[in-house]
């Protein structure tokens, strides 16, 4: 017969689950005759599945690091949310959004005048257009000089529309006529250059395109 000494240093295993079929049978059999031992047994089952924690409450170890791991994914699922909306904003932005200046081409532009406005008629689809104008003295003349550029995108390049009816109109008070007036194609945007004075909009006029020359009546 087994003693009690014995059966306490296997109670360890026993509590594991990790003892044979016979092993496991026989501590059985002594823990329901012997009331130290089942007594010893009990504490040792209390010890393992009852650890303290700071403050005397059940600690659930098991628990606490699938509530880490769960908060782990939630972030990590919210960063990569977040990032994969920028990425998709930046892209939309850059095809649709992320303007260049349209260079100039024969035929790209078609003058309309009446005795009171001028309509540019664009051949090709742009995403905005941009103007200055100024009076200036040019031969003794008051005119009314007017720079322009219209600037694409990627999407407007590479899925050009079939519309041909993309226009900007200007318009003149019928009380300024007659009226000189000439407006340019600029083959760069304005950039850093701004009309400081008439001699530099008078010299500017050599670095575009005329687009229209004419006097409004």
């Amino acid at each position: 017969m087994i003693d009690c000494a014995t059966i306490r240093d296997l109670l360890p295993l026993y509590v594991d689950d990790i003892l044979s079929r016979e092993s496991k049978s026989l501590i059985s059999g002594h823990l329901a005759t012997c009331e130290n031992c089942k007594d010893a047994f009990t504490k040792l089952q209390s010890e393992f599945v009852r650890l303290p924690s700071n403050d005397g409450e059940k600690f659930d170890a098991l628990k606490a690091i699938k509530k880490k791991l769960f908060n782990q994914k939630v972030i990590v699922a919210v960063i990569a949310s977040v990032l994969t909306f920028a990425a998709a904003y930046g892209g939309f932005w850059f095809v649709f959004h992320r303007s260049t200046p349209m260079e100039y081409t024969d035929g790209f532009v078609q003058a309309r005048s009446s005795p009171i406005d001028i309509t540019l008629l664009f051949g090709k689809a742009f995403y905005s257009s941009n103007s200055i104008s100024r009076l200036i003295d040019i031969d003794g003349t008051e005119t009314e000089v007017t720079f322009i550029y219209v600037s694409e995108t990627l999407s407007t390049r590479w899925w050009p529309s079939d519309r041909r009816d993309y226009a900007i109109r200007f318009g003149y008070a019928e009380e300024q006529a007659p009226l000189l007036v000439e407006i340019y194609y600029l083959i760069a945007p304005f950039g850093d250059w701004f009309p400081q004075s008439d001699e530099d909009y008078y010299a500017q006029r050599h670095n575009g395109v005329l687009l229209w020359r004419g006097t409004l009546e």
